[in-house]
C-alpha cells in the first residue's frame, strides 16, 4: 500500500529525441515543478447569434512541458544525470572499486525522459501512484551551488511531450550513497592541474575566505522549434554558446579577490568536495573552471566584519582543454 509520501522522480537517457525510453535510475529530489505547458487558441470568427466565444473553435496548436527541478548531490547514482547536464561523460577505472568519471560540455543537448509519481489520495487516506512522463527532456541551464550545508543542483528541464498513459517505473535506488557537504568542502585556485580520465584537478591556492560558492550554466538553448509535420511537437532545442557565472561570498581577510576584480586578472576555480571511504581514497565531486574573471566587488565597511560578494564569469582561455569539468570519484562501475 502506498502513502501520499511515495511519491518519486525517475528517468532514463533517450537515443532518439522525444522516443520514450522506460525510466531506471531514480532520484533523491529535493522539488520539482514538472508541468504541461500547451498553447491554447481561441478563434476570433465572428457568427450571429453567438454571444460568447465558441468551445468548439478552441485549439492547441502546439504544446510543451517542463520546469524546475532540484536534488541534493550524492556520491552514487547520479553518473547519468551528470552526463544529461554536461552531454557528455566518461567512466574509468582507477584502481580495484574505484571509478573516475568526467563530464565536458557537449555540442548538443542530452535528452531524457523523466517520470514523476504523484499520489493520489484515495479514501481510506492511502495512495494510488499516478505517473507523468515526460519525454524529450534537455535542460537548458542548471546550477550547482553549496553553503554551510549541502551541495545543491538544480536544472530547468524543458520536455517535449507530456503524457499519464505511461506504466509507473517503480523507483529504485542507490545503497551506501553519501551526501557531499560543508565539512568535506575545499576550494582551490592559482595555477590550474586539470583532470584526466583518471586524475583529479588540483589548484595551487587554498581560497580559504569562502563562505559560499555558486556555478550555473545557461545553454542560450533555442527552445521555440515548431515546424510543419510535428503535429504541434516541438524539434529538438539547439544549443547556442554557453554561458558560465556564479558567486563567491567571501570574508575580506586577504587582498586576493579585491585585487583579481580592479586589473581584471584571470582566476582558476577548483571546488572539491570529498565524501565517504573508497578502496583507495575517498568519494569525490569536482567543478573545476579554468578561467574566471570577477564582476565585483569591492569591500564595504559597516563597522562589522567586512564581506564581499563577488560575482564571476566562466570564459575559454584558449589554453585548457575545456571551459568548464564536473568531476566524479566513485564506487559505481558504470554510469
Amino acid at each position: 500500500m502506498s502513502s501520499i509520501l511515495d511519491a518519486s522522480l525517475t528517468f532514463a537517457l533517450e537515443t532518439t529525441y522525444g522516443t520514450k525510453v522506460v525510466t531506471s535510475r531514480a532520484l533523491e529530489y529535493v522539488s520539482e515543478g514538472l508541468d504541461f505547458k500547451p498553447k491554447r487558441v481561441q478563434g476570433q470568427g465572428l457568427r450571429s447569434g453567438t454571444r460568447v466565444a465558441r468551445a468548439n473553435r478552441r485549439v492547441t496548436p502546439t504544446y510543451q512541458g517542463g520546469g524546475p527541478i532540484e536534488i541534493e548531490a550524492l556520491s552514487k547514482g547520479l553518473g547519468l544525470f551528470w552526463q544529461w547536464l554536461m552531454g557528455s561523460g566518461t567512466s574509468t577505472l582507477v584502481s580495484t572499486g574505484v571509478y573516475q568519471q568526467v563530464f565536458t560540455l557537449a555540442d548538443a543537448l542530452g535528452a531524457a525522459t523523466f517520470q514523476k509519481g504523484v499520489p493520489r489520495l484515495n479514501a481510506d487516506a492511502s495512495a494510488t501512484i499516478d505517473p507523468i512522463t515526460f519525454a524529450g527532456c534537455v535542460a537548458t541551464s542548471f546550477e550547482l551551488s553549496g553553503g554551510q550545508e549541502l551541495v545543491k543542483v538544480s536544472a530547468d528541464v524543458d520536455a517535449q511531450a507530456v503524457d499519464t498513459a505511461t506504466a509507473y517505473a517503480t523507483p529504485s535506488y542507490s545503497t551506501g550513497a553519501n551526501l557531499f557537504h560543508f565539512a568535506g568542502a575545499a576550494l582551490y585556485s592559482g595555477a590550474l592541474t586539470a583532470p584526466t580520465a583518471t586524475a583529479l584537478a588540483s589548484g595551487a591556492t587554498a581560497l580559504a575566505s569562502v563562505s559560499e560558492w555558486s556555478v550555473k550554466v545557461d545553454r542560450s538553448a533555442k527552445t521555440d522549434r515548431y515546424l510543419f509535420g510535428n503535429a504541434g511537437k516541438k524539434s529538438k532545442p539547439v544549443a547556442g554558446a554557453a554561458q558560465i557565472s556564479g558567486k563567491l561570498d567571501v570574508e575580506y581577510s586577504d587582498s586576493i579577490f579585491r585585487d583579481a576584480f580592479l586589473a581584471d586578472t584571470d582566476m582558476s576555480l577548483v571546488v572539491t568536495y570529498t565524501a565517504g571511504a573508497l578502496t583507495t581514497g575517498l568519494e569525490t565531486l569536482q567543478v573545476v573552471i579554468p578561467d574566471i574573471r570577477l564582476e565585483g566587488e569591492l569591500p564595504k565597511t559597516s563597522g562589522d566584519l567586512v564581506k564581499m560578494s563577488c560575482d564571476f564569469t566562466g570564459l575559454d582561455n584558449s589554453t585548457a582543454a575545456q571551459p568548464l569539468w564536473i568531476v566524479t570519484r566513485t564506487s559505481d562501475a558504470a554510469l
